[in-house]
């Protein structure tokens, strides 16, 4: 997100994607999260099949 405005109906957001700005959004809350941890350590996951990257994350394709 690039910007936040409050409005009389709730929050509108500018986005921005590779430098350049996006479409606006509007909504009733925000939540912004940073510093996000996997917590997967010790859960298993690779005994059915998932992997994990280096860092504990669970690896991904290019459809998430």
């Amino acid at each position: 997100m690039k910007t936040f405005k409050k409005t009389e109906g709730g929050i509108e957001m500018t986005t921005e994607t590779k430098g350049k700005e996006g479409p606006k959004l509007k909504a009733e809350h925000v939540m912004i999260a940073i510093g996000r941890v996997p917590y997967t350590k010790d859960l298993g996951l690779e005994k059915i099949g998932i992997k994990l990257d280096s860092a504990g994350r669970v690896e991904i394709n290019n459809k998430f």
